[in-house]
């Protein structure tokens, strides 16, 4: 039950995304953006993504001791706005993207850091279990990933990503 090491980028898919798409633009890959969202069959096919969704794809090639998640702003996103929809504290959002603390506004589709981490499902794990080893409640880990493709909080396959506090 590890939380994973690298940078991830959290995406909100637009019309017309393709996962080819998405992983072009967040220089990532398919298979990397399959894997992490759990985009296989019998889960859910790879044209099985809808605008809003948030895809989280791996910066290849990141490796470090660290687990970074990065989120592209959207036209309108506010840092308070991001904040509730990633279930953190706002001074927390701040403290990890200092440059924000005296700019202007976010500027849409800007990389801002979320002070989350993605946690690798593994075979036999439940939302239970993996709550109770992070000591966060479920209902928390549910929030941050509602938005995902091929999330339900009774079926993890082995792989997928969790966004976790």
């Amino acid at each position: 039950m590890p939380v994973v090491r690298g940078t991830y980028t959290v995406y909100t898919v637009h019309p017309n995304d393709t996962l080819y798409t998405i992983a072009n633009r967040l220089g990532s890959n398919v298979p990397g953006v399959l894997h992490i969202n759990g985009i296989f069959p019998p889960f859910l096919e790879p044209q099985g993504i809808y605008p809003g969704q948030w895809v989280i794809a791996p910066v290849p090639d990141s490796i470090n001791a660290q687990s970074r998640v990065l989120y592209v702003v959207q036209p309108g996103d506010t840092l308070h706005g991001i904040a509730q929809d990633f279930s953190i504290p706002l001074q927390n959002l701040i403290n990890a993207n200092p440059q924000l603390a005296n700019a202007d506004g976010l500027q849409s589709f800007q990389l801002i850091e979320v002070p989350i981490h993605v946690f690798a499902v593994s075979t036999g794990d439940s939302l239970f279990n993996i709550s109770q080893a992070l000591g966060v409640s479920a209902q928390v880990i549910i929030q941050l990933n509602q938005r995902r493709p091929g999330f339900s909080p009774t079926v993890l396959p082995a792989g997928y990503g969790l966004l976790v506090p």
